[in-house]
């Protein structure tokens, strides 16, 4: 995400209400004011925790790096496409290590092709479930589906989820150039992981939390998982 005066931060949310004691988008406030939340109090460790602060997307790839940790960063930022990109590029000039400890994923298919066409060594994964487009929220069923839009805006976005699908799999994938598709896992079956696996392509699970389905998704169909949990 981007603060207001367009510094990138490491925030998972378009808004600071899940998260923080603020209410309101994270664009709507500077650099320095989103440093004064603290993102401790609503965590369930809060007890363990305190003054614990948002980060600027480059402390946080410095301090990751420093540590040798591997990295799937995601670019949430669909509507500045010129600053995301600038952004990434920069980090990996910055950070040559980059390039073999991280892989860049979004469900912004755009923000990838612009990516690897301006460096084919960045490593990509596209991020994806159904209904993306036209649906706020998606959990496996119809239920609890919450539109995106209204009116004619929601039926576009219905159109384009019903040729995203077939699209990505058919023709997106190779004009970007992807190692991984990221994807949510009431999708994943066998028959789609071969399908993947055909192309050159890696499947990646998310939000695996439940110890059983980690270990059904790794072990039975050779899947690894983002997850929200430690536990196996």
């Amino acid at each position: 995400s981007f603060s207001s005066d367009l510094t990138a931060v490491a925030f998972h949310d378009d808004t600071l209400d899940r998260v923080t004691m603020t209410s309101g988008k994270v664009n709507s406030l500077t650099y320095s004011q989103l440093t004064m939340l603290d993102l401790a109090p609503k965590h369930p460790l809060s007890a363990k925790f305190n003054n614990v602060r948002i980060v600027s997307v480059e402390q946080f790839v410095a301090e990751c790096l420093s540590l040798n940790l591997k990295m799937i960063i995601d670019l949430k930022t669909w509507d500045l496409p010129y600053e995301t990109v600038s952004l990434i590029l920069s980090l990996h000039t910055r950070f040559p290590t980059l390039k073999t400890n991280s892989i860049i994923t979004s469900f912004f298919p755009n923000l990838l092709y612009r990516l690897r066409s301006s460096d084919p060594d960045i490593l990509t994964a596209v991020s994806t479930r159904p209904h993306f487009f036209s649906m706020a929220t998606w959990e496996g069923t119809s239920t609890g589906m919450r539109p995106r839009f209204s009116g004619m805006k929601q039926l576009v976005a219905r159109c384009v989820d019903m040729v995203y699908t077939p699209l990505l799999e058919q023709l997106l994938w190779w004009m970007i150039g992807l190692s991984a598709v990221l994807v949510h896992r009431a999708v994943i079956t066998r028959e789609y992981v071969d399908m993947w696996k055909r192309k050159g392509v890696r499947v990646m699970a998310w939000t695996v939390n439940c110890p059983v389905e980690k270990q059904f998704m790794r072990k039975v169909l050779g899947v690894q998982v983002l997850t929200d949990t430690m536990e196996n």
